[in-house]
């Protein structure tokens, strides 16, 4: 048996259907991609329906764009700041018993499997928003460059990459709303 974890390729071992091999599920930008089984029966091995499987999914990840890496890649923008990686966040620090607390830019950095998470912090009050945010997608793309090399662009985000060749310029981030009581 392969005891070895393979990116969007699992193991189907159900007896009771009789039911064994690899099934291939290529997942992108919210997307499964021609999902396929290989059966061990059909290929005559449990081998070779994980080397066919592994070759499936390799084809299937050229053909759709997606960067071959058993790490998870995230692509999607969830955050106000419009880049990847970069959040806004309260810092906050105790001194003498009184709490400080002021904005910056949190960058996050890409990792590989087995490499620790790297962050950095951009004062908002000592550069200004724009500044700040400039320095933050700056330092980010820096990591992104250093981690994946020339496929730092495949690991950018769409949304990013995508905004850079309409405008070409920054999206301001959204403002956070004080509530008053």
């Amino acid at each position: 048996m392969i005891p070895k974890k393979y990116k969007s390729v699992t193991r189907v071992d159900k007896a009771n259907v009789k039911l064994f091999g690899y099934y291939v599920r290529v997942a992108y930008d919210g997307a499964i991609y021609k999902p396929r089984f290989f059966s061990d029966k059909k290929f005559k091995s449990v081998q070779r329906a994980l080397v066919n499987a592994l070759t499936y999914r390799d084809l299937m990840e050229k053909e759709i764009g997606k960067v071959r890496s058993e790490d998870v890649v995230r692509t999607k923008i969830t955050n106000s700041t419009g880049y990847l990686g970069v959040r806004e966040i309260m810092e906050k620090q105790t001194k003498n018993g009184k709490v400080y607390e002021w904005p910056v830019f949190e960058i996050t950095s890409p990792k590989r499997k087995g490499d620790k998470v790297r962050r950095t912090r951009v004062s908002i009050n000592k550069h200004g928003r724009e500044k700040a945010l400039e320095l933050a997608a700056k330092k980010r793309r820096e990591w992104e460059i250093e981690v994946f090399g020339d496929d730092a662009d495949l690991h950018a985000g769409k949304e990013r990459v995508a905004r850079r060749i309409a405008s070409g310029s920054n999206r301001k981030s959204k403002s956070r709303k004080k509530v008053s009581k």
